[in-house]
């Protein structure tokens, strides 16, 4: 029995939404912390620049990355 809340918000040509799971947030670096909300989202947001296709492939390559080394 969850509920959800419903909004709505204007999307301004240039910005997208970015949607990620708790795996995303939960890689470890090679300390063995978690990367969380907060550092996934200034690591997304450095990529705003980029187009959204673009921004999303270096994200994740980054992550990946990350994650070999880990």
């Amino acid at each position: 029995n969850l509920t959800y809340e419903q909004t709505s918000v204007k999307i301004e040509p240039g910005e997208f939404i970015f949607f990620y799971s708790d795996g995303l947030i939960r890689l470890k670096n090679r300390a063995g912390e978690e990367f969380g909300v907060g550092s996934t989202e200034v690591r997304f947001t450095r990529q705003h620049r980029a187009q959204p296709a673009a921004a999303a492939v270096s994200f994740f390559r980054s992550r990946r990355r990350i994650a070999e080394l880990g």
